[in-house]
């Protein structure tokens, strides 16, 4: 095979090639603008909002507080969490408390309250007081598992569905925050509301 020869061939491998390339872009192009096009955007979208709607709520119920209601001595079970050294565990009626086990020493059963949260009306946190060291102190515990001790947390993994909406481009990131926000939005959220429901 001569240079000439040789040459040809290159330039017919590398027009191969390059075809090659111009496809799967085209196909590519072609997957984007399904996804980002639509009924199946508008979705997307509607999701998006779903979730900064549900951010926007659990924001305003964690800093704004509902009813106080005294919780009596008797009405509520607590001990120390199995293989924990950092928690104790106060049961009252469905929801369970999770304060640190430092506060709950010398801690006066008398003066548990109960605060619930203002929109949903669930269990936000326990308040009680507690002697440290002489000095009698008053202490917070969230509901365990709750939107409230989840915070900020929880309100930034909402805000991922909007952003992506807005950020939207035809790379590989899009594609795999795309399916992210896809279980973010359902089944994620629907979980959330559902639990601040019951």
């Amino acid at each position: 095979m001569n240079h000439l020869e040789k040459r040809k061939e290159h330039l017919r491998r590398a027009a191969e090639m390059l075809a090659k390339k111009k496809a799967e872009e085209a196909k590519d192009a072609a997957y984007y603008k399904n996804v980002t096009t639509g009924k199946k955007w508008t979705l997307f979208l509607v999701g998006a909002i779903f979730c900064l709607a549900i951010g926007i709520v659990a924001t305003i119920d964690t800093f704004v507080d509902g009813e106080t209601v005294k919780v009596p001595n008797g009405s509520f079970y607590h001990e120390r969490l199995p293989h924990s050294k950092a928690y104790a565990i106060v049961i009252i009626g469905n929801d369970t408390f999770t304060p640190y086990y430092k506060d709950f020493v010398s801690v006066d059963f008398e003066s548990f309250t109960l605060t619930k949260s203002l929109l949903f009306g669930k269990a936000k946190y326990i308040e009680f007081d507690a002697h440290t060291l002489g000095d009698r102190e008053r202490f917070i515990a969230y509901e365990w598992i709750s939107i409230f001790e989840w915070f900020p947390y929880l309100q930034i993994m909402l805000l991922i569905p909007l952003l992506v909406f807005l950020l939207k481009r035809q790379a590989a990131w899009f594609t795999f925050m795309r399916y992210f926000c896809l279980l973010l939005i359902f089944p994620g959220s629907l979980v959330i509301l559902y639990f601040q429901l019951v």
